[in-house]
């Protein structure tokens, strides 16, 4: 694991010639978070080194109709992909958080609740205090603990030309932390 940040004028290598929609995003540190689609499916991996080698990238989730937009956004250990894809003429928001595991040079994620609407304008991603009535506790809780969960604020037409917001929260970033996914989740070689 590395233990620096990101130098300003770093360059990595990274073949995108087979992919998508490719995103980079700075995690802080030395982390790169970087998601791209191919052959109709998400993907995700991560560098702890400022990009001199990634993680073998993950399929987070499949497309569900035609891709109009997706936001990347990472804190800390912390991370939201959304989208909004177009299928039987509605616009469909769906979102995956996950959280970066230095130690262990990998992530885990979870697949949130999926939004349908008649027009989505745009999308914005945010992180908020996260507040539980629920005790979490675990003896690895201290490596997992945050402050804050990853949110989607999803800007929707209305049939009255106005503009509402719905502020989707993902919740328990330990719940995020925790969740597994079976081996056969994992993607071929960038």
């Amino acid at each position: 694991m590395h233990s620096g940040n990101i130098c300003d004028k770093a360059s990595f290598s990274f073949d995108i010639t087979d992919k998508e929609n490719v995103q980079f995003c700075a995690a802080g540190g030395s982390t790169i978070l970087v998601t791209y689609t191919k052959d109709g499916s998400f993907y995700n991996a991560v560098s702890f080194d400022s990009g001199h080698k990634f993680t073998e990238p993950k399929r987070i989730m499949t497309m569900g109709g035609d891709l109009r937009e997706m936001k990347v956004l990472a804190k800390g250990r912390q991370f939201v992909v959304a989208t909004i894809e177009c299928l039987s003429k509605k616009d469909i928001k769906r979102a995956v958080s996950g959280w970066i595991m230095p130690e262990e040079e990998t992530f885990s994620f979870k697949q949130c609740t999926t939004y349908e609407y008649e027009k989505i304008v745009n999308i914005s991603l945010g992180f908020r205090p996260y507040v539980s009535d629920k005790k979490e506790t675990s003896e690895g809780k201290s490596e997992y603990e945050a402050t804050e969960e990853s949110v989607d604020y999803v800007f929707y037409k209305d049939g009255d030309f106005s503009i509402k917001i719905d502020v989707q929260g993902h919740g328990s970033p330990f719940e995020v932390a925790k969740a597994t996914f079976a081996k056969s989740n994992t993607a071929a070689r960038h």
